[in-house]
């Protein structure tokens, strides 16, 4: 386990000091995984996790501190206004004009979504228009609000379909090396797909 670490630790730095949390979180996620893959035992796994689990949530707590050292100050304010939203303060409510957006924009997608009703001729009209950054942490909101509740059903069924077939590889393959790689294809597009 220390190995797999320190090879992780260069590409995880590399990506934390960009900054890009969400992707350096992937690379650990996409590590656990393919760790367990790998055959992790038992007797390294559960010592981990009674040491894991304290420590996550102590940092769970810390990065909510303000002056945290762990966090930049734009991600400090995400965290406070995510778990500020019902706040009446401007800038809690700029903070949080994103996240409500993109709920909006979900909420007007119905069951079968506008692309279906108007085609792609109103653009300009959709809500996910004042979503900023919808071609990467909220594309979720156009996709609901282009294809509707039945849209991203189909959406989550074809990803199911991947991830199970990326799990049905690694547990099939008969090389270490295709089972890792299914088994991170698989990580990566799940923990993706739930953070999305």
């Amino acid at each position: 386990v220390i190995w797999i670490v320190l090879i992780t630790l260069p590409a995880f730095g590399a990506i934390v000091i960009q900054p890009d949390l969400s992707s350096s979180l992937v690379i650990l996620f996409v590590m656990a995984v393919m760790t367990f893959v790998a055959g992790l035992s038992y007797r390294v796994l559960v010592p981990i996790i009674s040491i894991g689990l304290p420590v996550t949530l102590i940092l769970y707590w810390y990065v909510q501190q303000p002056h945290n050292l762990l966090l930049q100050g734009y991600q400090y304010d995400r965290v406070f206004a995510f778990k500020n939203q019902d706040s009446t303060v401007k800038r809690i409510v700029d903070l949080n004009r994103q996240q409500k957006s993109s709920v909006n924009a979900i909420a007007e997608g119905g069951l079968y979504g506008k692309f279906l009703k108007d085609g792609a001729r109103a653009g300009s009209s959709r809500a996910y228009s004042s979503v900023s950054i919808r071609e990467s942490d909220f594309i979720w909101s156009v996709i609901s609000e282009e294809f509707g509740f039945l849209g991203c059903l189909g959406v989550l069924a074809v990803m199911f379909v991947i991830i199970s077939r990326c799990i049905k590889i690694s547990l099939t393959s008969e090389d270490n090396l295709g089972a890792l790689v299914a088994g991170g294809v698989a990580g990566m597009l799940c923990f993706q797909t739930f953070v999305n």
